[in-house]
Formats: structure tokens, C-alpha cells, sequence
């Protein structure tokens, strides 16, 4: 496990770099399998590993009621969103680790207020166990203190994470930062691209 870490840190700290070229892209970001998961959107319908094959997509941890990062997160992830609003081979999942707070119709409220269809960009629950795991062992979304400072919330990272058609994490993204969101959008329309 410990070079498997250390080839991620190596490719968080290259999702640093604003404007990669696409060949940069290719060869320098990361390309570690994104972990299945099972989950409910807000509207309570089943969303799995098998809901996002052949698609490009982002991940996020957040909770509705966090007062701090995720509004900035949210306010950055519309612009994700809006950019790709439509394309159906894109979507955006962002999970609750909250989900005692966050109930189904919290949940639809907040995709609401986000102006999201609630389709392409969901809003998920599972258990917080399940989704803290999910986060920190399926994501890595630890690996980086400067993504949470001193919140030992690991979960709670900022970290937006980019996975491609063929189910491969390649690039953490500070969620926060406009210039890597900057960066994300311009990976992902690369991605879509490609065939």
C-alpha cells in the first residue's frame, strides 16, 4: 500500500499545477481503480458503481449544514455542473457524511438551492460509517493535511475527486480553489473527448 500512496501523493501534488496540457494530462495524473459503492440519491432510488460505467464523473464529501467549506465547494461544483449541464455521459455525486442531518428531504432541498436536476448531479446517503470509509479508503481523501488542516475529519477534505470512463481516479482537486476547479473543468472536457 505504501507505494500505491506515495504515486498518489505524487499525482495530488500534479493536479496542483494549473493548465496541464492534455499530454500532461495523460501522462502525469493518477490511475487508481475507484472503489464500487452502493448508495440512495434524495430521492431515495439506488445509485451504484453500476450507475456511473462508461462515464466521466466527480465525487465529493460534504454535509448540508457545514459551514465552512462545502458552500464554497457547492458555489464551484455549479460551475461544474452548468458547464456540462445535459451531457449524459457526465455527472456529479456528492455524499452526505451526515446522514442523521441530512434526510432524503434535506437532501432534495439542498439539490434545489444548488439548481441541480437532482440526475446528473446527486445528492447521496448511505451510512456514515459506510460513507467515512468510502471517503478515506476508497477516495485516499486523507492523504492530504492541507486539505483539512487541523479538522480530523478526513472525509471533509474539500477534495473534489475526477474519475474516467473506465473507472479510474485521475486527478483530486481542491474543491475550494478556483484555479483547480478551473483545472477540473478543462480534464473533464478532455476526458469527453475522448472515445
Amino acid at each position: 500500500m505504501k507505494p500505491l500512496a506515495g504515486f498518489i501523493i505524487c499525482g495530488l501534488l500534479f493536479t496542483s499545477c494549473a493548465h496541464q496540457t492534455e499530454q500532461q494530462f495523460e501522462e502525469k495524473t493518477l490511475h487508481y481503480p475507484a472503489p464500487a459503492f452502493k448508495t440512495t440519491n434524495q430521492n431515495g432510488e439506488a445509485v451504484t458503481n453500476l450507475s456511473v460505467e462508461g462515464k466521466v464523473y466527480v465525487v465529493d464529501f460534504f454535509f448540508t449544514s457545514c459551514p465552512t467549506i462545502c458552500p464554497v465547494m457547492t458555489e464551484e461544483l455549479k460551475r461544474v455542473y452548468k458547464k456540462f449541464e445535459g451531457n449524459n455521459n457526465f455527472l456529479i455525486l456528492s455524499h452526505t457524511i451526515d446522514p442523521d442531518y441530512d434526510t432524503y428531504e434535506v437532501l432534495k432541498g439542498y439539490a434545489k438551492n444548488a439548481a441541480s436536476d437532482g440526475k446528473q448531479w446527486m445528492f447521496l446517503r448511505s451510512d456514515r460509517d459506510y460513507t467515512l470509509e468510502l471517503a478515506n479508503k476508497g477516495y485516499y481523501a486523507a492523504l492530504k493535511p492541507e486539505f483539512y488542516g487541523n479538522n480530523q475529519d478526513h472525509s471533509h477534505s474539500g477534495g473534489l475527486f475526477l474519475v474516467d470512463q473506465s473507472g479510474q481516479i485521475r486527478g483530486i482537486y481542491y474543491g475550494t480553489v478556483k484555479s483547480q476547479v478551473d483545472q477540473l473543468i478543462e480534464n473533464i472536457d478532455y476526458l469527453l473527448r475522448q472515445k
